[in-house]
């Protein structure tokens, strides 16, 4: 699960598609830290399921607002007229 955490928050799709070697250790680093946070300051075992399971929820719910808002704006983009060009 904690593999699974550090690619969705370092930006890899669970749709699949690309990904990024530095940013999945990024999102490794992030998902440590979080944890070690939750360990130092005692948290049950279960909170930190918790936790983790909500950061991936939210990594996940991002990555597909960026789908929809890219998807959005190549469509706005694409009505445009050239420049240079009078529509």
């Amino acid at each position: 699960m904690q593999a699974i955490a550090a690619a969705v928050v370092g930006g890899a799709s669970l749709a699949g598609g690309r990904g990024n070697i530095l940013a999945t250790l990024m999102g490794a680093m992030t998902i440590v830290i979080v944890q070690n946070g939750l360990n130092l300051n005692a948290a049950p075992s279960s909170v930190q399921n918790i936790v983790l399971g909500t950061i991936i929820l939210c990594a996940v719910g991002l990555d597909m607002w960026r789908v929809e808002i890219s998807a959005f704006t190549r469509r706005i983009v694409g009505r445009r007229p050239p420049p240079g060009k009078a529509g």
